[in-house]
């Protein structure tokens, strides 16, 4: 046991030895900010990529921080109601065009419509003999695309008294005159 003992008390040697040797060649005394002057302190702050600013310089900083990011919203709330302004323009302009351009189709198309229908008037010219009965007329007008339905204008003729007073002779028709106008200008 005697022996035990004396390697336990040559380790504890040993080791306390080994602190003793570890912190007296190898410890860094420790930094005490009141060994060191203002200007010593700043200088090694400012080697580790640090500024060191007075309060009233900090106090300058915040108060211009402040008012740069009330101008800097500021700034954008003008910038987008100036664009909101633009875009509603651009949305009036876009209607407006479309509106123009539908207005324009729609003028296009009267004008084309317009102009078939003069393309599509058909001429004639009816010769009405002695005996030919109303009928007789208005197949006649219908074969020649004067008009739509000869039942339907042969019944105009009977229903307003047209039909007893058919004159002889020849007659300028065309297919966009209405069916009054026919009647009269063949009638006495």
């Amino acid at each position: 046991m005697n022996l035990v003992l004396r390697y336990f008390s040559l380790g504890l040697f040993i080791a306390s030895l080994i602190i003793f040797v570890f912190f007296y060649y190898f410890n860094e005394p420790e930094i005490n900010a009141n060994d060191f002057t203002t200007e010593e302190l700043i200088e090694l702050i400012e080697d580790k990529d640090y500024r060191v600013i007075t309060e009233k310089e900090y106090i300058s900083y915040t108060v211009n921080e402040d008012a740069e990011k009330k101008e800097k919203e500021k700034k954008a709330k003008e910038k987008e109601a100036k664009e909101k302004k633009e875009k509603e323009k651009e949305a009036k302009e876009k209607k407006k065009k479309e509106k123009e351009a539908k207005e324009k189709k729609a003028n296009e198309k009267k004008e084309k419509e317009e102009k078939k229908k003069k393309d599509d008037v058909q001429n004639y010219t009816l010769t009405i003999k002695n005996g030919m009965s109303s009928q007789d007329v208005s197949k006649l007008l219908y074969e020649k695309k004067i008009i739509k339905d000869a039942n339907k204008f042969s019944a105009y003729l009977q229903k307003n008294d047209y039909s007893q007073k058919l004159k002889p002779g020849k007659f300028k028709l065309k297919s966009d005159m209405s069916e009054k106008e026919i009647a009269k200008a063949i009638s006495k």
